[in-house]
């Protein structure tokens, strides 16, 4: 059981590292000015549906199509993710945890699993 709770502490952590940077690449007056485009409640959760279904297309169902790429620093996939995720929905929730298991595979297969658990 410590060892599942560690290994999903570390997915969660490796996304909050990836979106803080992502967000730190905008400054201030770019990211008020997405804040000005998406003020209106019924304009966001209606962008959150377009990106959702996107994201669905793209990825499927059950993030059946998500490989390496998909977790570096240039993919949309992460931020897309956490732009629609609402964890009433039992879809998003399940591509929440496809995409903690895929990240799981990912660390498992480079080798970093074995130096992380090592290193705690």
């Amino acid at each position: 059981m410590l060892f599942a709770s560690s290994c999903l502490v570390l997915c969660f952590l490796y996304l909050y590292v990836t979106v803080s940077s992502i967000f730190a690449l905008f400054d201030s007056r770019s990211f008020g000015y997405v804040l000005k485009c998406f003020r209106g409640r019924k304009v966001v959760e209606a962008e959150r549906s377009k990106v959702r279904e996107n994201f669905l297309k793209t990825y499927g169902d059950r993030c059946h199509r998500v490989d390496r790429q998909c977790f570096g620093p240039d993919s949309d996939f992460l931020c897309q993710l956490l732009f629609f995720f609402n964890p009433t929905y039992t879809t998003d929730v399940s591509i929440l945890v496809e995409t903690c298991r895929s990240l799981l595979e990912l660390v498992r297969d480079s080798g970093l699993f074995l130096l992380l658990c090592n290193f705690m």
